[in-house]
């Protein structure tokens, strides 16, 4: 959709997502920058409007999803809060010269510059790709942030709740239980009341706003009445200005110079937790907003504008950004269809803060604490609650089973209370690193578990090639001694070794192991020599490794090429599909099980199927009927389409059936007829055209029983003509049956 085409629609979503933007802002900004002081509140709210201009406006207008808000979020802004109570309170800073105004610029360009080393590593993702591994981050660690931070919002919101001065958390609240203030509470209980009830009454205002307008409006009628020394204080006066980029200024003084190395290198860790903190929340939002909007986002490119976003943000004293979930989807509710409601609604933003400052200014701290301690209850997992409720039940009914039925998900809540206690008891970014390193964990473990998707034996899946009865039924019987291993995923050493044990376990029953490689991705080098080991002792034990789809996989081969082991590989036995491979061991098994059977012999029409239960008199009289003739390898005997109704019988050689596939102008082969089976019999009962093309797979003689022979034998010898229908409906009865059996296989597994 182009970018003006749905001016109207884009428009009513950019305002209402600025109406819900806001608030939170406001909040996050002065959370961020509490350790300043409460003097600082204005700064801090007016720093957190101006994250959701910049990096809003640059992330909507070159981002990877039209619908997109970015703005402010819980889990950076934690982060970040982080770091400016470390810069306080570093001994080096009381050292600068200046009052303390100077003092706080200098705090602001290091958080600033914070803020840009994880912008510049979302561009970095974004460029070079990268963008999907972020989705890796297994879920329980996610859970585990978001369950940490909404306990630490709710802690850090208790005393502007409470109108508590000496410190926030619950210790401190019972520490100084005759400090608080009721009506101060009263404010804040409005609030959250108006934020979680209010949308059930008036559903066009969303909660937020309810919330802000309900707590205002109480702060000021009680303080009316009852005056406002016992109400908490509000934001602060915000003077209305354009922002200017001049954060960087402070930092470049000689005075400041000499601290700003030393902090430099402890800044390093929290901005690149910043960009892989911020680039998971935008693609979940991507994620999220693909299924409401129907439409897919280009990760890559999302994270590229995030980190611009954050990098233009950055030089007007921003705070770190992230694509909203809820804002995103508020949008798309409202009408936005288009990247230009994002920027409509920073400008929208950027209007309020120059034109509505001051009356943003008088916004109580305890309306904000509510706010944010309504985010924080959104934030809460829900998924890790229900866990919880679902195994405490299952505990009490199945209390001895317990832990051996739910083992997965006891690690996974495991993993989410780990994270949650350590985001609160050490903080943000050791829990993130404890995050990625769980995900890293996750994933080894999944290298070492077999790769093996699905495994199957010869006598229940057969090759694509139709045998005489006496040879399927052989294959029926002797089948056993073939397994086939469908691979799935990367080949690498700890998957590849679990697959040389399962390989090494099927040599006791199995002669044949076919490997199918068709959806193997990846190998490495400890991959490739595993792979040529099991060649060797194949060989050694007299049995046979045969490899499907792996020379088609350019990724593989090509890998394999490089580490020089394709000419070692050259040993093993390589077919294009595992049909070709299995078809391979079915004709060497037959020869090993019966070495007197010449496979490539003329079958005379008494040993047919077709000729089952005909007497010698019978089979002289369809004999009349036949026309033998012989075909060279490659000659086509049918063409799909063709109106013709003449019955084959193979005598000598192989056919092969091959489908037209228009899509990718190709021929595909559907099915090989060895000698003594017939073929052509589904247009002779149907009266219908050719299906598809047969072709000589080898130089091949058949017998042909015209249409118009079969009619005269149906007048001259109806006997004779009822049998061979029967057997015909017999032949398709047991290739039915036989589809049947291989499908019911597949499907065991």
């Amino acid at each position: 959709m182009k970018i003006c085409s749905n001016m109207k629609g884009d428009l009513s979503g950019a305002v209402t997502a600025a109406v819900i933007t806001m608030p939170p802002c406001i909040g996050y900004g002065i959370i961020v920058f509490a350790p300043l002081g409460v003097a600082f509140a204005p700064s801090g709210a007016l720093l957190g409007l101006y994250t959701a201009v910049f990096a809003g406006f640059f992330a909507a207008w070159l981002g990877g999803n039209p619908v997109q808000i970015t703005g402010p979020k819980a889990p950076s802004t934690l982060v970040l809060a982080t770091v400016v109570a470390f810069l306080v309170m570093n001994r080096h800073l009381p050292a600068l010269p200046g009052p303390m105004a100077e003092r706080a610029a200098v705090v602001i360009g290091l958080v600033s510059v914070t803020i840009l080393i994880g912008g510049i590593f979302q561009v970095c993702l974004g460029s070079l790709g990268l963008g999907n591994l972020i989705k890796y981050v297994p879920y329980p660690a996610v859970a585990g942030f978001t369950n940490g931070i909404a306990f630490i919002l709710v802690q850090k919101q208790l005393g502007p709740l409470l109108g508590l001065t000496h410190g926030t958390g619950f210790l401190a609240v019972f520490d100084h239980l005759a400090n608080i203030e009721p009506l101060t509470f009263v404010v804040g209980a409005c609030t959250l009341t108006a934020i979680f009830l209010g949308p059930r009454w008036i559903k066009a205002i969303p909660g937020s706003i309810s919330g802000l307008l309900a707590g205002t409006v109480v702060y000021y009628g009680l303080g009316a009445l009852a005056g406002f020394s016992n109400l908490g204080p509000v934001i602060g006066r915000i003077s209305p200005r354009w922002p200017a980029p001049e954060v960087y200024v402070n930092l470049l003084r000689t005075e400041n110079l000499q601290y700003v190395r030393t902090v430099f290198p402890y800044l390093l860790i929290p901005g690149l937790m910043l960009g892989m903190l911020g680039s998971l929340e935008s693609l979940l939002s991507c994620v999220a907003s693909d299924h409401a909007t129907g439409m897919r986002h280009r990760s890559n490119r999302e994270l590229m504008s995030q980190g611009i976003g954050n990098i233009v943000s950055s030089c007007f004293g921003g705070i770190f950004a992230a694509g909203s979930i809820s804002r995103t989807l508020v949008n798309f509710k409202a009408g936005g269809r288009t990247s230009l409601a994002g920027m409509m609604c920073s400008i929208i933003i950027l209007l309020v803060i120059v034109v509505l400052g001051p009356l943003v200014g008088k916004i109580p701290l305890a309306v904000i604490a509510g706010i944010i301690m309504a985010v924080a209850v959104t934030l809460v997992d829900k998924g890790t609650i229900n866990i919880i409720k679902t195994l405490f039940a299952q505990a009490r009914r199945h209390r001895k089973i317990f832990f051996r039925r739910e083992r997965d998900i006891l690690f996974d809540l495991f993993i989410s209370l780990i994270v949650a206690v350590i985001t609160i008891s050490v903080n943000l970014i050791v829990a993130v690193g404890l995050g990625i390193v769980v995900a890293s964990l996750v994933f080894i473990s999944k290298m070492g578990k077999s790769i093996i998707r699905r495994s199957y034996r010869g006598d229940a899946v057969h090759s694509k090639k139709r045998r005489l009865a006496s040879d399927s039924a052989m294959l029926l019987q002797e089948g056993r001694k073939i397994v086939v291993f469908e691979l799935q995923g990367p080949l690498f050493f700890g998957s590849s070794e679990s697959l040389a044990k399962e390989v090494e376990k099927a040599w006791n029953t199995a002669n044949y192991c076919i490997l199918d490689m068709k959806r193997v991705n990846e190998i490495d080098s400890t991959g490739a020599s595993i792979v040529l080991h099991m060649i060797n002792n194949a060989a050694k034990r007299g049995k046979h490794l045969l490899l499907s789809y792996m020379k088609d996989n350019p990724g593989l081969w090509k890998f394999i090429g490089i580490v020089d082991l394709n000419h070692v590989l050259q040993q093993g036995k390589f077919f294009s599909d595992t049909d070709l491979a299995l078809e391979w061991a079915e004709e060497h098994l037959l020869a090993q099980v019966c070495p007197s059977c010449n496979l490539s012999r003329t079958i005379p029409l008494e040993e047919m199927e077709i000729a089952q239960g005909f007497t010698a008199a019978e089979l002289d009289i369809l004999r009349q009927r036949l026309n033998s003739r012989a075909y060279q390898k490659g000659e086509i005997i049918i063409q799909e389409g063709e109106p013709t109704r003449d019955l084959f019988l193979l005598s000598k050689g192989s056919m092969t059936v091959k489908a037209h596939l228009p899509h990718k102008n190709r021929l595909k082969r559907v099915f090989t007829f060895d000698a003594g089976v017939i073929f052509g019999e589904m247009a002779l009962l149907d009266a219908k055209p050719r299906s598809a093309d047969v072709w000589a797979e080898e130089d091949s003689e058949v017998l042909i029983l015209p249409y118009h022979e079969f009619v005269a034998l149906s007048r001259a010898a109806p006997e004779v003509a009822l049998k061979l229908i029967l057997n015909v409906a017999q032949v398709l009865s047991r290739n039915l049956r036989r589809g049947s059996r291989e499908l019911q296989a597949l499907e065991d597994f």
